[in-house]
């Protein structure tokens, strides 16, 4: 396995040719959410039918003994197997190769540490990390807070307020919320999103905005 997409994944393999027939091409075979068992000479035996209808670019010789193709038309965050087998001027090979359990790109896994990068009278900045799905990176997110029993969507209201976003370069995402009471811990949770569809919620998260001064403390006369 090359790379993976929500929609489809590229795989590359290598084949020896022989002397004085050199392998003419190569075939694909792809099976969707099923357990190939193999048995003799590299034959395949399932429980029941999933050849999947597939689009390849390729197979094409990439360089030497390598081989690549990229299959398209699949489903996002699913499993497939492929088997390859090869054919030159004498024949196809006895025995296909087989890749088992290639899952394409999957919804992002749910936010982590989730916390209070700066507390506000009436807001607060979170953070989080987000580790991106392979092949379908995290585009949006949204956050979540329990007012009266019920879980209301966070505002972002300018010019303090704003929506989620990621840091540059990093798996570090931040939200500013508005519109929340000074004093006040609030239930918190956060979603993330990427091109196959919605994460689950992080764990709840109690946070809390700006709080009043405590008292003064150590007061004693310096003069006198």
């Amino acid at each position: 396995l090359v790379s993976r997409g929500p929609r489809s994944l590229s795989l590359r393999w290598k084949i020896n040719d022989p002397d004085g027939a050199p392998v003419q091409e190569c075939f694909l075979t792809c099976t969707q959410g099923i357990d190939l068992t193999l048995g003799l000479a590299g034959s395949a035996c399932a429980s029941r039918s999933a050849t999947t209808k597939i689009q390849t670019k390729g197979p094409r010789r990439v360089e030497g003994a390598q081989w690549e193709a990229e299959v398209n038309g699949l489903k996002p965050a699913t499993n497939y197997s492929f088997s390859v087998c090869a054919r030159n001027a004498v024949g196809i090979c006895d025995d296909a190769a087989w890749l088992q359990h290639v899952r394409t790109s999957d919804v992002p896994a749910p936010p982590k540490n989730v916390r209070v990068a700066e507390a506000m009278p009436k807001g607060i900045k979170l953070a989080w990390e987000v580790d991106d799905a392979c092949g379908a990176p995290c585009i949006s997110g949204r956050v979540e807070y329990l007012c009266a029993l019920k879980w209301c969507a966070a505002e972002h209201t300018a010019p303090e307020g704003r929506a989620p976003y990621r840091c540059p370069d990093t798996k570090t995402w931040y939200a500013v919320i508005t519109g929340l009471s000074a004093e006040t811990t609030y239930d918190i949770r956060v979603y993330m999103t990427n091109s196959v569809g919605e994460s689950s919620p992080c764990p709840v998260k109690s946070l809390s905005t700006s709080r009043r001064p405590s008292p003064p403390y150590g007061l004693r006369c310096l003069e006198r």
